[in-house]
């Protein structure tokens, strides 16, 4: 029995391991997809290339996640990134950053499909906690390139309803909260329904009000991502057991108060 069982164990060892080599090919594979398809967008800025680009894209992205079986809210984080790069792309004016915005598609994608793939079922609760700050810092990356791109829609084409832009922007912030929180709560989305719909409402008068602010979307963008990335913050501290302990957040909140108004003062003559 017991040599029956080390052979199974080396058995399952040998095909996690390439499971782990496989993802790790299918990773670059997807950083490489990427790169291509925002390289075809930057270089040639025609319509007929760019639905050509990113339908391809999304497509790709689709089937790889029917045929391996990834969970949805892999999905939507894929689709998420992919609309923000295009997105920061298309806004970005100086050539060195928008090529760099290029290149980082490349390690991100590879990241995010070995997350979707390995990570995010075969992990240690030290390493877990690695992972998903990164996964952390790439949602709130995400809800600066949304915003930042409905902020310059809102400027650049203002026959577009500013109450369809809000609603937009806010269901996409809200939803990405509720993946966020997700990640750290073992529960069902349906449980956070209420701070979800406290969210939305929130978002949707942020943007409004930044709306009417007289500064740069990119500059919009950050506000409101900032103030956003604090909200579900302390909503997630809230869902906490322990909830949240204000005496520990003293020093977060007059910091970031200062920091915000600092922000705010310099951005006006930016």
């Amino acid at each position: 029995d017991w040599g029956n069982q080390k052979i199974t164990g080396c058995f399952e060892s040998q095909i996690s391991m390439k499971k782990i080599s496989g993802s790790i090919m299918f990773s670059a594979l997807a950083g490489l997809v990427a790169a291509g398809a925002l390289t075809g967008i930057y270089q040639m800025p025609r319509s007929i290339v760019f639905l050509i680009a990113v339908g391809l894209w999304w497509l790709l992205i689709a089937l790889a996640h029917w045929f391996f079986s990834f969970e949805k809210k892999h999905l939507f984080l894929h689709l998420a990134t992919s609309v923000t790069l295009v997105s920061l792309l298309s806004l970005i004016e100086w050539q060195p950053l928008a090529w760099f915005i290029i290149a980082l598609s490349i390690p991100l994608f590879a990241f995010v499909w070995h997350w979707s793939a390995v990570m995010s079922r075969q992990h240690t609760a030290l390493s877990y906690k690695t992972w998903r700050r990164i996964i952390m810092m790439l949602w709130v990356l995400n809800v600066f390139g949304w915003s930042g791109g409905l902020f310059s829609l809102s400027i650049f084409f203002q026959h577009i309803s500013h109450v369809l832009l809000a609603a937009v922007g806010a269901t996409f912030a809200a939803a990405v909260a509720a993946a966020n929180w997700h990640v750290y709560f073992d529960a069902k989305i349906e449980t956070f329904a209420f701070w979800i719909g406290t969210l939305w409402l929130l978002a949707y008068e942020i943007i409004w009000v930044l709306h009417y602010l007289p500064l740069g979307y990119f500059t919009l963008g950050l506000v409101f991502t900032w103030i956003w990335y604090l909200l579900q913050l302390f909503i997630r501290f809230h869902l906490t057991r322990g909830g949240i302990l204000w005496e520990k957040q003293k020093v977060f909140l007059i910091s970031n108060t200062a920091l915000f108004i600092s922000v705010l003062y310099i951005a006006r003559w930016i």
